[in-house]
């Protein structure tokens, strides 16, 4: 088994400035999972979509993608990025099990991040005060959701890497 690998960080397409700095997962790690864990037709999941980059590639790959995304201003630019805009749902990863989701064979995805330190919640857009256990319980809670969505041999493939401009 591999443990380490390196990929190129890219940025072949600029975020509009509203966005703020441009930090996300390289389409170089996306597509080398995507490519190693599953195949052409496959179902893939990103509940945390964040800007688009899993759903992109495993577009260009021949998957089908889907995503769920808080935001939705980050909502409505990957839909303009990508040909399967109706399955993008604007939600949160808290209530995975409440949408109507497809049997999923990958699940690539970088949660939202929060330092033991940290106070602000990214699960609430980093509105009000929150507790380091709460955010943990929530990335929980997310995950044992997107269970029941998973074909029996799928992998689920976690980026928790903390990326900073």
């Amino acid at each position: 088994m591999q443990t380490f690998r390196r990929c190129r960080y890219e940025k072949s397409d600029e975020l509009p400035e509203r966005f703020g700095g441009d930090v996300r997962t390289p389409k170089s790690f996306v597509k080398e999972f995507l490519t190693e864990f599953s195949e052409e037709g496959d179902m893939v999941i990103d509940p945390f979509a964040g800007f688009g980059t899993t759903l992109k590639v495993a577009e260009v790959l021949g998957r089908i993608p889907y995503g769920i995304e808080y935001e939705a201003d980050r909502v409505e630019f990957i839909e303009d990025r990508i040909d399967h805009g109706g399955n993008l749902v604007h939600g949160s990863a808290l209530e995975l099990a409440s949408y109507d989701l497809p049997t999923f064979d990958l699940c690539l995805t970088s949660p939202p991040s929060m330092a033991e330190e940290d106070n602000q919640n990214p699960f609430r857009n980093s509105a009000g005060e929150s507790q380091y256990d709460e955010y943990l319980e929530n990335i929980g809670n997310a995950f044992s959701q997107l269970e029941t969505f998973m074909a029996t041999d799928s992998h689920v493939l976690v980026d928790v890497s903390k990326l900073k401009n």
